[in-house]
């Protein structure tokens, strides 16, 4: 497990939900892993670029793929893939020894140009989360079938 870093070029997304059945993400992520590439930029995926908790094994087995093929691509060309844990795949703390290209992290102190940067998901300062996991869980998965009755939400 990684926590501190130097980077000159490091790029941060989040909250990408590959697996979620209504993320469009898998296109824009493979494009972008591309593009960073390309232009030598390291990448942290700042929490929830993996959809766990309102999973749909149709789609992560249809996203993933595709995404992890532009990730070990990624990582082949010498760059760098940091990988926070968020509230919605918090079950990969279990594996934050690193794997598959992947620096897993529960955050990053980046430190670049003179500046320490720390990057983190940010659920952990989400009372409800914190005091209340069990509730936190099935609000979660409540709202999950509640975007399955109108997916439209999702995009509110």
């Amino acid at each position: 497990m990684i926590t501190d870093i130097r980077a000159d070029r490091l790029l941060v997304v989040s909250d990408l939900h590959l697996g979620n059945p209504f993320s469009k993400a898998k296109r824009p992520t493979v494009e972008f892993l591309r593009w960073a590439a390309t232009n030598g930029y390291d990448i942290a995926i700042n929490g929830d670029g993996f959809e766990i908790a309102q999973v749909s094994f149709t789609r992560i087995a249809r996203d993933v793929p595709e995404v992890f093929h532009a990730l070990k691509s990624f990582t082949s060309q010498g760059r760098n893939l940091y990988y926070i844990i968020g509230n919605h795949d918090i079950a990969l703390e279990n594996f934050l020894n690193d794997w598959g290209g992947f620096k897993m992290a529960p955050f990053l102190n980046v430190t670049s140009g003179g500046k320490r940067i720390r990057v983190e998901h940010g659920h952990l300062y989400d009372p409800a989360f914190v005091n209340h996991p069990e509730l936190y869980e099935f609000l979660t998965w409540a709202a999950g079938l509640l975007l399955q009755l109108n997916p439209s939400l999702y995009n509110a």
